[in-house]
């Protein structure tokens, strides 16, 4: 599938644009392919080699029970129908290079030309390195966004809704950085943060996995979610998503959860 550039939040990177069944056919395809690669490293990798979406699979088999083979059969096919549901209802798919998707925002995002600069920027060549960013700890709220822009209406939300003016954030969160930010979020709580806000469509499952297990080991917080459910209710998607009820349910029992 041909990927397009684009300006996504002030980073510009190729992605993929899903518009129609056909075109989530095409991607369904090469998705299948990924996915049976991932199978296939699984099998001759040591446990110490395994890249970070690889252990992923390997932990969410054994808490469902399943197989290696069966979990790496279902997750295509659960994405590619949540794909389906989101291009019925009218959206486009966005899929970025790590294969996470997201749903196309005319405020966040725009169509970029393909000239020689912003070529060398996508493909980070003498461009800035897509890595994670945070602010030093101040305040008592951390800010957690995928992009390298803070959506006006999170900010708008922290200083009118929850009265705080100064807060901290991590930007440019990938899957790639995800252990690095656990040890972020845990240095944040030492030094006195309790609420964290995000805005979240929870289409990157890997992400919203690792964030699971991160919360069921933290101390009770305050955590304010600008997200996307559609009719499903939080718990519910997050159990399909994490597969672990039992974890869960600690998760949602321990933190005061707050939706905006």
């Amino acid at each position: 599938m041909k990927k397009t550039l684009v300006n996504h939040g002030g980073t510009i990177q190729y992605k993929i644009l899903i518009k129609t069944q056909e075109q989530l056919m095409e991607y369904a395809e090469l998705n299948s392919n990924i996915m049976a690669n991932e199978f296939c490293a699984l099998l001759q990798n040591k446990p110490d080699e395994l890249t970070h979406h690889q252990k992923m699979i390997k932990s969410m088999a054994q808490n469902s029970g399943e197989s290696i083979i069966v979990t790496c059969d279902r997750l295509p096919y659960k994405k590619i129908m949540n794909m389906l549901k989101a291009i019925v209802a009218g959206h486009i798919v966005v899929v970025n290079n790590s294969n996470g998707y997201c749903y196309w925002s005319d405020k966040e995002m725009s169509l970029v030309e393909e000239t020689e600069e912003n070529i060398k920027l996508a493909n980070q060549i003498d461009g800035p390195k897509y890595e994670i960013e945070y602010d030093i700890f101040h305040g008592v709220v951390l800010i957690l966004e995928n992009q390298s822009k803070i959506p006006d209406s999170v900010i708008e939300y922290v200083t009118g809704v929850l009265g705080q003016k100064e807060y901290a954030y991590v930007k440019n969160i990938s899957l790639d950085s995800d252990h690095k930010l656990a040890g972020i979020i845990q240095s944040a709580i030492k030094m006195g943060i309790h609420t964290i806000v995000a805005e979240t469509t929870l289409t990157n499952e890997n992400q919203v996995y690792n964030l699971i297990h991160l919360l069921s080991k933290c101390p009770k917080m305050h955590i304010c979610l600008k997200v996307y459910l559609g009719t499903e209710k939080l718990e519910e998607k997050l159990k399909k998503i994490v597969h672990d009820d039992e974890l869960v349910e600690k998760v949602l029992s321990t933190h005061q959860i707050t939706l905006f």
